[in-house]
């Protein structure tokens, strides 16, 4: 099977949310995607209330990949950039800072895109490939247990060894994720740890366990409090309670 787990972006327009604030700043996201198509890229803010986050720029790429964007954004928020036609985005950033570059080669797809100058964006990065490598694991011991219980010669103790080491891989992931949006610097950053944990959640296979509300509601408690000033989650606090 294919690796699923690098861009959970369905979960977005029900948990990231966009701003209220008066003040608007303007930010750009330039750089360069390899091996693509000369077709257009778009950017995306993902925002409450739609299926689809929102175009707010296009670029028509040149002939060696390079693009260049921009947007106004009320503050900081998640976005995604999409070529024409791709199901996929190429790259989620945040705007934490008024330009940040993205490098991105189609022709590797295992190779996850590279952003500078927006420390938020690269923490995004990192989350992305740690969850890939943790959920991978996590996947393929699924599949083996799976195997095992539809073969005729399944053991059970064999089994109860791999389900156990499947539900401990499961709760170390969950536990870095929980650390992750404790420690993160982002609000938006957190919001898309916190939607995306819930949405592989939902993925019986991988034995997970979903944030009950309560649970939710702490994690978002606590968001709150570190980013008083940010609107989208404390529109997110009201919605939930």
């Amino acid at each position: 099977m294919k690796n699923s787990f690098l861009f959970p972006i369905a979960f977005l327009a029900s948990v990231v949310l966009s701003c209220n604030e008066e003040e608007q700043n303007n930010f750009t996201v330039k750089g360069k995607i390899k091996g693509a198509p000369t077709s257009v890229i778009f950017l995306e803010e993902a925002s409450l209330g739609s299926n689809q986050p929102v175009i707010v720029d296009s670029f028509r790429l040149k002939q060696d990949g390079s693009f260049n964007l921009s947007a106004l954004a009320k503050e900081e928020n998640l976005y995604v950039l999409r070529i024409t036609q791709q199901v996929n985005p190429v790259a989620t950033v945040i705007n934490d800072t008024r330009a940040i570059t993205v490098e991105a080669d189609l022709g590797n797809p295992k190779q996850i895109y590279t952003v500078s100058g927006s420390p938020a964006s690269q923490a995004l990065v990192d989350y992305l490939q740690t969850s890939n490598n943790q959920l991978t694991s996590i996947y393929n011991q699924s599949v083996r247990l799976d195997s095992l219980g539809r073969g005729t010669d399944g053991n059970d103790s064999t089994m109860a060894v791999l389900r156990g080491a499947r539900d401990q891989a499961a709760g170390t992931f969950t536990s870095y994720v929980k650390k992750f949006i404790a420690e993160s610097k982002s609000p938006s950053l957190s919001l898309f740890a916190l939607g995306s944990y819930q949405s592989y959640a939902a993925n019986a296979g991988l034995g997970l366990q979903s944030f009950t509300q309560d649970q939710m509601m702490e994690v978002i408690n606590q968001a709150t409090q570190k980013f008083p000033s940010h609107t989208g989650l404390a529109s997110l606090k009201t919605n939930l309670q």
